[in-house]
């Protein structure tokens, strides 16, 4: 009985670890931009709000953000290309990297934002949101 119990609640952990895995692996890959559109944010808050459903960013303020992507060498190794981007904004690396690298397919991904909500002390925590061209 007590193994029963057990094998249960084990199976239904692993069930529900899985689903919310593939239910994160499709909210990813659904973000997908062209390169325009990509250019057209105003800022790192408005790409995380489109990417994140219309969720408000408009309350914290971003104090920076890593823009990265992988390349593929003519020798076919691969190369993390990625910058900095102050402020909250793209910079002109970054939109740079942009016109250089955002072909259809290629995979991009904002890291380390570094956000403050207003009014309250520390940073906000916020995992890398990757995103792709559709274009």
């Amino acid at each position: 009985m007590k193994n029963t119990i057990i094998t249960s609640l084990f199976i239904l952990a692993v069930s529900s670890f899985s689903f919310s895995f593939s239910q994160e692996q499709k909210s990813a890959s659904s973000s997908e931009f062209t390169k325009a559109e990509l250019l057209a944010f105003a800022d790192v808050k408005a790409l995380l709000s489109a990417i994140n459903q219309g969720k408000d960013y408009s309350k914290y303020a971003v104090r920076n953000f890593v823009l990265s992507t992988t390349v593929t060498n003519p020798d076919g190794t691969h190369t993390k290309v990625f910058e900095n981007g102050p402020g909250g904004i793209w910079s002109e690396a970054q939109k740079t990297m942009i016109e250089k690298y955002a072909k259809k397919g290629t995979d991009f991904t904002l890291e380390r934002i570094i956000m403050f909500e207003g009014g309250k002390k520390g940073t906000v925590n916020s995992p890398s949101v990757p995103f792709s061209i559709k274009e």
